[in-house]
């Protein structure tokens, strides 16, 4: 997804080639698919629905039942009829002002509506949530965001119905982006331009280790990332200024790889937003690079070896820039 307009391109050969399958208006921020045929994006204003792997798109907009609800920033569903989308409720478009709110529907999007917030009401006036997962349990998810007071971070245990608010128990600045895997597991990334956080949960988010001082040295800004199972995930980072590169751990976070993505012809600088995995092998990274021109050009990196190469995808031309993936 990207450019002046949002674009949804798909693959049916794990990222080799792309097609497009819908160009629209709305400003879209993720994507995510439950199986190989139900698919979300979201965006501004906006819930669309795919039920044949990504080919044709219908917005479910319309079926949320709450008034003045803006930037849809992220989607999870935990199985065919439990999902979420988490967002903030801004007072001027393409700012994150707040207050934070979570949509849950309980039949597959027909229906959506706001989720129950238990705990500090309060602290979600200026914030927004950036990212939501379930995980193989189903029932249980997390919600992670930022505010003007810090991170903010949301419990479930009920497929999205009602949230806690676990917030203390992880003491960083700011949250990115969430990850789950297996039955209980967790992965939370934060940081800025010189550093990197990493904490991680194996019991469904009650207690957490900080794992920041594991990942490979001058490793900055984790944008993502994707667990296939509990000891097995990748994120996109930099390292240094201007170098990016996907970290890779097979031992739940103890220790990393580093493995630098290739510098696509003319492009002097490559920023990967999202990362996605389909097995222990089959991966995707994708971006954009910024040209001797200083224009903008969608990027997306291909793996079969689980992260040991990545291959530049061709891409087609409406693409800009690229900011969530799925693979199935």
């Amino acid at each position: 997804m990207g450019g002046a307009h949002s674009v949804i391109i798909r693959s049916a050969d794990r990222g080799v080639t792309w097609s497009v399958a819908l160009l629209t208006s709305a400003n879209l921020n993720a994507i995510a698919f439950l199986d190989n045929g139900n698919g979300w994006a979201v965006g501004e204003q906006e819930i669309l629905h795919s039920s044949d792997g990504g080919t044709s798109w219908n917005s479910q907009r319309s079926n949320v039942e709450t008034d003045g609800v803006g930037e849809y920033l992220d989607v999870a569903f935990a199985d065919s009829t439990h999902g979420v989308v988490v967002g903030d409720e801004f007072a001027t478009p393409g700012t994150f002002n707040g207050p934070a709110f979570i949509l849950v529907t309980s039949d597959g999007g027909a229906h959506w509506q706001r989720a129950s917030l238990n705990g500090t009401p309060s602290a979600l006036g200026n914030s927004a949530f950036t990212s939501v997962c379930f995980t193989d349990d189903a029932s249980v998810g997390i919600a992670v965001g930022f505010g003007v007071s810090g991170n903010v971070v949301f419990l479930t245990a009920d497929h999205g119905a009602t949230w806690t608010d676990i917030t203390t128990r992880l003491p960083i600045a700011d949250t990115n982006h969430v990850a789950c895997s297996g039955t209980r597991d967790l992965a939370v990334t934060a940081g800025s331009n010189t550093t990197a956080v990493l904490f991680r949960s194996s019991d469904g988010g009650v207690t957490w280790t900080d794992l920041s001082s594991h990942l490979p040295a001058g490793v900055r800004e984790l944008h993502d990332v994707s667990f296939v199972d509990p000891a097995t995930g990748w994120a996109p980072a930099f390292q240094g200024e201007t170098t990016a590169v996907v970290v890779h751990t097979a031992d739940r976070g103890a220790s990393w790889t580093t493995e630098v993505l290739p510098m696509p012809a003319g492009a002097t600088l490559v920023t990967s937003e999202a990362v996605g995995f389909a097995t222990t092998n089959d991966g995707l990274v994708v971006g954009s690079t910024t040209q001797q021109d200083g224009s903008v050009v969608a990027v997306a990196y291909v793996t079969t070896n689980g992260g040991a190469s990545w291959a530049t995808a061709p891409l087609p031309a409406e693409v800009t820039a690229l900011v969530s993936v799925a693979i199935r």
